[in-house]
C-alpha cells in the first residue's frame, strides 16, 4: 500500500520549494495558516507489492508508473487533514480506481481523469497502460499515475520459486548426468588403450612377415631371369620351324588358286552371255508394258480434266456475288442481333444533382436458349470512363450501381413510343427485356477480370466514344434473357481461327440508328488485316454502336466481337472467337459454381450442369436465396 499526500504551491509565494524543511518552518512562522494550507509539500509514496515495497516522493506534473496489481491511495489536505480523494487496488479482480467522496463535493476541489475521461462514477475498472491524471482545482497542480503492465510470467512471486526450483533440479540431473557420463568415456578410454596395444604388437608381427617376403621375393626374380632366357630359345627354334612350314603351305595354296581362278573365268564367261540374252528380252517386254500404260493414263487424265472443267464451269454458273452473298448471311443474322441500352445515375455530391447517364450498343444471341454475348463497356461503360473515375476518387460524384437498368430489343421490334413533355424520345418497355423485369427478365452471369493495360482504343458506345483497355477477353460479358420456351436465333461460333484477307460482315446498331423507332440491325463489310495475340484488327471503321456486335464470315459464323477502333488510326478492332469460346467456358463454370451453391441452400436448381434454364432460374427467386 502506498499514500499520495497532495501538495501544491500558493502563486503568492513562488520562492518556497515544497520539500524544503528551512522554508517551510519560515513559511509557518511568516504567514497564517489558512494561507500555509496551499503551501504543499512532494507527495511521499509508499510502494508496496507482491516483490518490493520502497518510499519515493511525487512532485506535482511529475509521473509516477504504478505496476498492475499494486496499491495507491492519494489523500489532498483538507480543514481537519488529509482527506481521501482516490484509490487504486486490485483484490482478485480487475485493477479499480474508486473515490469515497461525493462527485459534487470532490468536482470542486479536484478533477480525476482516467485515459482523458473525467471519473463520472464512485468506481470504474482499468487496464494496464491506462493512465490516471488528479488535477488539484485550487493550486493548479497535476499529478500523473502511469499503470503499468502485468509482471512477465518468470518475475511473479509465486512462478519465481517454482522456476528456480525446476532449474535447480536440472543442474543436478544434468551433473549426475555428466558424472556417469565422464565415468563411461573413461572405461572406453581404457579400453582403446588395450586395443591400441594389441595392433602394436600385430604390426610387429606384419613387419617380420614382410622381410620374409621380400626374402623370397629376391630368390624367384633370380629363377625368374633363368626362365625368360630360355623361353627366348625356345621361341628362337619355333620361329625357324614355323617359318619354313608356313612357306610349303604358301606355296601349295598359291597353285590351287591359280587353278580355281582359271575354273572360274570359263564359267563368268558362259555366265555373262547367258545374262545378256535374258536382260534384251526382258527391256523389250517392259518398254511395251509401259507404253500401255502411259496411254492408258493419259486417256484417264482427260477425262478427268473434262470432268473437272464441268465441275468448275457448274460452280462458276451457281457462284453468286459477294454483296448478294453478305446480304443473305446479314439477312439470317438478324435475328440474333441485339440492341442494347444502358441507364444509371449519377450523382454529384456538393450540388446534389442527379444525372441519369444513358449509353447504347450491341449484342447477339449465342444459344436458342437465351444466352447472349456483348461487350463489357456496353454494359458498365463507367468501369472504363477514365474522367469519371477520377472524379469519383476525388468525391465529386458517385455513381448509383444499385440503379442501373440493360434494356434490350431484338430485330424488328418497336423501341420507342412517341416523345414525353419535354420533346425527348421514350422507349417502350412493353417490348424489352430488362433487368428490372420479371417477366422478360435479363441477368449478367459473368465477365472475366479487368485487366488494364497502356494500349487503348476508342470503344464506340452510343454516340460517344470512351476509352477501353485492349487485354485478350476482359471486354466480354455473358448474359441471360429469360427465354426458355421459345427458342430464339443464335448465332454459332466459327470453328476454325480467321485469317488475314478473310471477308467479315460487322453486324449491330451504328449510331443507334433506328428506322421509325424500330429496331433494324445493319451490316458493314470489310476484311481482316491482321491477327493479333488478342484482338482482330479489321479494315473498317466500327461506328458508334457497334461494340458488342457480332463479326461474321461468309458462312455467317462469328468469328470475333467488336469492341472499338485504334485511336490513332480508322481500323476496327474486335475480340477473337478462340477468347469468346474460353469466356463461355468460364462462364459455364461459374454457373456450375452457382448451381451447386443453390443446392446447398435447398433450392432446387435442377441438374448441376452449368446450363442457365428455367429451373435455375426459379431456384433464385427462392426465399433461402433472397435472405442469403
Amino acid at each position: 500500500m502506498f499514500y499520495c499526500c497532495d501538495h501544491d504551491q500558493n502563486d503568492v509565494d513562488q520562492t518556497l520549494r515544497p520539500g524544503d524543511p528551512a522554508n517551510l518552518v519560515m513559511a509557518r512562522l511568516l504567514l497564517p495558516r489558512k494561507l500555509l494550507q496551499v503551501v504543499r509539500r512532494p507527495i511521499h509514496v509508499d510502494l508496496e507489492d507482491g516483490l518490493t515495497s520502497a518510499r519515493r516522493s511525487l512532485e506535482f506534473d511529475d509521473s509516477l508508473r504504478v505496476g498492475y496489481g499494486e496499491h495507491c491511495e492519494l489523500r489532498l489536505d483538507g480543514e481537519s487533514g488529509p482527506e481521501v480523494i482516490c484509490n487504486l487496488e486490485r483484490a482478485h479482480g480487475p485493477f479499480r480506481i474508486w473515490t469515497p467522496t461525493e462527485p459534487g463535493e470532490r468536482d470542486e476541489r479536484v478533477e480525476i481523469l482516467v485515459d482523458g475521461h473525467a471519473l463520472t462514477g464512485p468506481t470504474q475498472d482499468i487496464g494496464p497502460g491506462s493512465r490516471v491524471e488528479v488535477f488539484d482545482r485550487r493550486s493548479g497542480r497535476r499529478y500523473r499515475l502511469m499503470v503499468e503492465p502485468k509482471p512477465p510470467w518468470l518475475l511473479r512471486p509465486r512462478n519465481l520459486a517454482f522456476v528456480v526450483l525446476v532449474l535447480a533440479m536440472a543442474g543436478v540431473l544434468y551433473g549426475v548426468y555428466f558424472y556417469y557420463s565422464l565415468e563411461g568415456a573413461q572405461t572406453q578410454l581404457e579400453v582403446a588403450e588395450e586395443r591400441l596395444r594389441e595392433a602394436e604388437s600385430d604390426v610387429e608381427r606384419a613387419r617380420s612377415s614382410l622381410q620374409e617376403v621380400e626374402r623370397r621375393l629376391v630368390a624367384t626374380q633370380g629363377e625368374f631371369a633363368s626362365s625368360i632366357r630360355e623361353l627366348q630359345l625356345a621361341q628362337s627354334v619355333s620361329e625357324r620351324a614355323i617359318r619354313t612350314e608356313f612357306d610349303l603351305q604358301l606355296a601349295a595354296l598359291t597353285e590351287r588358286a591359280r587353278a580355281e581362278f582359271a575354273r572360274m573365268s570359263e564359267r563368268d564367261v558362259e555366265a555373262r552371255a547367258r545374262l545378256q540374252a535374258e536382260t534384251r528380252a526382258e527391256v523389250a517386254a517392259l518398254r511395251q508394258e509401259l507404253e500401255d500404260r502411259m496411254v492408258g493414263t493419259y486417256q484417264e487424265f482427260k477425262r478427268v480434266e473434262e470432268r473437272l472443267i464441268q465441275s468448275l464451269g457448274a460452280r462458276l454458273e451457281a457462284m453468286e456475288p459477294a454483296g448478294a452473298r453478305f446480304k443473305r448471311v446479314l439477312q439470317g443474322a438478324r435475328g440474333a442481333a441485339l440492341f442494347i441500352r444502358t441507364t444509371v445515375e449519377v450523382e454529384f455530391a456538393r450540388a446534389g444533382e442527379v444525372v441519369v447517364q444513358q449509353t447504347f450498343g450491341s449484342g447477339f444471341f449465342i444459344s436458342d436458349g437465351g444466352l447472349a454475348m456483348a461487350a463489357r463497356h456496353v454494359l458498365f461503360p463507367w468501369h472504363y470512363d477514365r474522367e469519371l473515375q477520377v472524379l469519383v476518387s476525388l468525391g465529386l460524384v458517385s455513381i448509383r450501381e444499385d440503379t442501373v437498368d440493360w434494356s434490350i430489343w431484338t430485330a424488328d421490334e418497336q423501341v420507342l413510343e412517341g416523345e414525353d413533355a419535354s420533346g425527348a424520345s421514350r422507349f417502350n418497355p412493353h417490348t424489352a427485356w430488362s433487368s428490372r423485369s420479371e417477366d422478360r427478365a435479363v441477368r449478367h452471369l459473368y465477365s472475366p477480370p479487368i485487366e488494364f493495360t497502356e494500349e487503348w482504343v476508342e470503344a464506340p458506345v452510343g454516340t460517344v466514344s470512351i476509352p477501353v483497355p485492349v487485354s485478350g477477353s476482359d471486354d466480354v460479358a455473358v448474359l441471360q434473357l429469360m427465354q426458355f420456351h421459345e427458342p430464339v436465333a443464335a448465332l454459332a461460333i466459327a470453328a476454325e481461327a480467321a485469317e488475314p484477307l478473310d471477308e467479315a460482315l460487322a453486324v449491330g446498331y451504328p449510331f443507334s440508328r433506328l428506322e421509325d423507332g424500330v429496331s433494324a440491325p445493319q451490316g458493314v463489310t470489310g476484311f481482316v488485316r491482321r491477327v493479333t495475340e488478342n484482338v482482330l484488327e479489321l479494315d473498317t471503321a466500327l461506328n458508334p454502336g457497334l461494340s458488342g456486335g457480332p463479326i461474321l464470315n461468309l458462312d455467317g459464323d462469328v468469328i470475333g466481337m467488336a469492341i472499338g477502333i485504334l485511336q490513332s488510326d480508322v481500323y476496327g478492332l474486335a475480340i477473337r472467337a478462340r477468347d469468346l469460346r474460353r469466356v463461355l467456358e468460364d462462364a459455364a463454370s461459374h454457373v456450375r459454381t452457382e448451381e451447386a451453391r443453390l443446392a446447398a441452400l435447398g433450392c432446387d436448381p435442377g441438374q448441376i450442369d452449368g446450363v442457365f434454364d428455367a429451373q435455375t432460374w426459379e431456384a433464385y427467386r427462392c426465399e433461402r436465396v433472397r435472405k442469403n
